[in-house]
């Protein structure tokens, strides 16, 4: 896949190993929100992001 970030530079895919936003949120979102306050909405996207298990629903399946 030849992806590009604007017409100059292209983006490099992404390693298997690294983390997505789910595994960020787990790992800081508790520590973010004592920090900061976040509005209801923001909260509930966020509480539903660090909870969603798709890779291990669907990862074993091969679907991504």
């Amino acid at each position: 896949m030849n992806r590009t970030q604007d017409s100059h530079s292209q983006l490099t895919d992404k390693p298997e190993s690294s983390p997505d936003i789910g595994d960020i949120f787990r790992e800081y979102g508790e520590q973010f929100r004592s920090k900061y306050r976040l509005h209801p909405r923001q909260y509930k996207v966020m509480y539903d992001i660090e909870h969603c298990r798709w890779d291990q629903h669907y990862g074993e399946l091969g679907i991504t």
